[in-house]
């Protein structure tokens, strides 16, 4: 009888100790989603070298995770002709420690040759964004890719 007790007890405190790390995670997921939706997180500025003709993309981002586990965050930034190929992407990522704001930049430039090889011109392709968000050791997160139309 003491032994299964003792699972019992155990297989209890197992389960609410489940339960409570999924609330962390699950808070700390939503709280970065939620800081980096509101206010003035994603900043997307182009500019065009009127000497070279070269196209400059640049994302800024300053997450920051209100919640009470580490996170880490990836951005990636891509540009796509008509056909769906990429001319241009990069990425980074960055770990959010609980409480943490960090400065996240990516710049993509497509230089003049590039634009007339894959037929891109003003208000043609599309622009890609994919951020996610992982925590308790990479094994809950969210990810989402936003594809817009240029134009």
């Amino acid at each position: 009888m003491k032994i299964v007790k003792a699972f019992r007890f155990g297989t209890l405190a197992f389960q609410v100790l489940t339960l409570i790390v999924l609330g962390l995670t699950l808070h700390t997921v939503f709280s970065v989603l939620s800081n980096a939706m509101i206010g003035n997180t994603f900043k997307l500025d182009t500019q065009i070298d009127q000497s070279t003709g070269d196209r400059k993309l640049t994302l800024n981002a300053r997450p920051t995770n209100g919640g009470f586990l580490g996170a880490n965050m990836y951005l990636e930034l891509g540009v796509l002709n008509e056909d769906g190929e990429y001319v241009t992407r990069n990425s980074t990522s960055a770990y959010l420690g609980s409480g943490e704001q960090r400065t996240l930049a990516l710049n993509l430039v497509i230089t003049k040759d590039e634009a007339l090889k894959y037929n891109i011109t003003e208000g043609s392709g599309f622009l890609e964004i994919t951020f996610r968000i992982r925590t308790l050791a990479d094994l809950v997160g969210f990810q989402n890719t936003m594809k817009v139309k240029a134009g």
